[in-house]
């Protein structure tokens, strides 16, 4: 099927974790530009897979049992398709989780998923908390986790919500994962942030249109892969011509990155309970005003009836 298309190698990569294939060049790029991870299986693959095929079965009216079932099933499969690494075993297991919760009627917590699939994964591999694919999976998946609640603001404005949804995750993600990305890679793209920006969009479109393609053997549909990661290409190499673009820093000491995280530990900490108590005080004038408006309205209603008496 990929046979006949230039940028075969990576779609393969993108669409089944193979990265053997990827040429030297387009690795480089990846690296330089800080896009690397796109090529990792990622729970943006599972939820395409699992959650996808679930919902779908959940349309066509089957009980919820069967839907669960042949979700997981789709999950194991493709597991083993692609090789059980840290951050397919996360995916996998926080998705057979949110499964299992949505067949027993029970609520899904994001942090107790991952604390399950990170102990049952240590427990099978101890060495893989040395491993930067451990690290850097559970880094993410925790600094959208810790992120969000504490900076992620109710608004009317849609430009603001939607600046919310793509800029706060990677924040996130960026801050968690600093010291683990520079102690395995000593240095940082600067741009990544803003090139992930405009990149992660375009791979859900690019993702389940690959993986389909090459399921339902269906070329024609690899035409849409092929210019968005023409576009992805002159997006990086523009990205990469920027002054300043990677900057090194060598590895960190270790207690750097311990005063670093005891920093941000702290950090949100404050701002959560900043957060809550400027939350309660809101909550506070708002059920004064409401008692204002009550006393009033008693009030007026009271007056209306004396003067009818009159």
């Amino acid at each position: 099927v990929l046979a006949d298309y230039p940028w075969q190698q990576v779609i393969l990569g993108l669409g089944m974790g193979e990265r053997l294939s990827v040429s030297q060049e387009v690795k480089t790029i990846m690296r330089d530009t800080g896009t690397a991870h796109l090529m990792a299986i990622s729970g943006l693959h599972i939820s395409l897979l699992g959650m996808g095929f679930y919902r779908l079965l959940r349309k066509c009216f089957l009980p919820i049992w069967v839907c669960c079932g042949a979700g997981v099933g789709m999950l194991l499969l493709y597991g083993k398709m692609v090789g059980v690494g840290s951050s397919v075993f996360r995916a996998c297991g926080m998705c057979m989780i949110l499964l299992f919760a949505q067949l027993l009627g029970r609520s899904y917590d994001l942090l107790t998923a991952m604390a399950v699939t990170a102990l049952l994964l240590v427990l099978q591999k101890p060495d893989s908390v040395q491993q930067a694919g451990f690290l850097l999976s559970y880094g993410a998946v925790l600094g959208l986790t810790l992120f969000l609640p504490v900076f992620q603001t109710e608004t009317e404005y849609r430009i603001q919500k939607i600046l919310q949804e793509k800029l706060l995750p990677g924040i996130g993600i960026l801050l968690v994962t600093l010291p683990v990305q520079l102690w395995f890679f000593y240095e940082l793209p600067v741009y990544a942030m803003l090139l992930n920006l405009l990149v992660i969009p375009l791979m859900s479109v690019l993702l389940p249109v690959a993986i389909f393609a090459y399921l339902l053997r269906f070329p024609l549909l690899l035409q849409i892969p092929e210019y968005i990661l023409t576009f992805y290409r002159w997006l990086c190499i523009k990205a990469e011509g920027l002054p300043g673009s990677i900057q090194i820093f060598g590895r960190p000491r270790i207690w750097q990155m311990i005063v670093y995280y005891l920093l941000l530990f702290f950090s949100l900490v404050l701002l959560y309970h900043s957060k809550n108590r400027n939350k309660q005080e809101k909550q506070r004038e708002k059920q004064q005003e409401n008692s204002l408006k009550s006393r009033f309205l008693k009030i007026q209603k009271s007056m209306q009836e004396t003067l009818k008496k009159w």
